[in-house]
């Protein structure tokens, strides 16, 4: 496992706990509603990644600042640069597989040809891009559209204003 991944499940376990915390204060959901930057919350990740400042504001005093401070010394600049360059990589990597299978729709299209001994590897690789495809659909109930999913992975997560 690289270090990139270590660290990305590291930040999630602590995202995840201050999630539960939220989700447990019946005040600090309350006022998170009341918020424009924030009350879509629950619905999106990034909205509390990158309003981590004013969570800890709203949240001073409480268990969940603790989780939010120490969820700030985990994202330091250059773990966040190596977070959005681990997601552009994997994006171009995407970009790729697409051209592949493009490039490969238009020559069985174009030139008839309905076998060739890379079509396995391909079929195979278009079947984990649907399963990947279909289970950030599942996952988010708020994504409706392929547009809906292509717009959310491809927002730079953890970019500070």
């Amino acid at each position: 496992m690289s270090i990139r991944i270590l660290i990305l499940l590291e930040i999630y376990c602590i995202y995840a706990e201050i999630c539960s915390r939220i989700h447990n204060s019946a005040d600090l959901k309350k006022k998170l509603s009341k918020d424009s930057k924030l009350k879509d919350w629950s619905k999106y990740d990034y909205i509390v990644l990158e309003n981590l400042q004013k969570l800890k504001e709203l949240s001073a005093g409480t268990l969940l600042e603790q989780s939010i401070v120490g969820l700030m010394t985990w994202l330091t600049v250059q773990k966040k640069q190596d977070i959005i360059n681990e997601i552009k990589s994997l994006q171009l990597e995407k970009k790729f597989e697409i051209a592949v299978f493009y490039s490969r729709r238009n020559f069985i299209l174009h030139e008839g040809t309905a076998y060739s001994a890379d079509l396995e590897y391909l079929v195979k690789l278009l079947e984990a891009t649907l399963v990947q495809t279909l289970s950030v659909l599942l996952t988010y109930s708020s994504m409706n559209t392929l547009s809906d999913v292509i717009h959310t992975n491809s927002r730079p997560f953890l970019v500070t204003p």
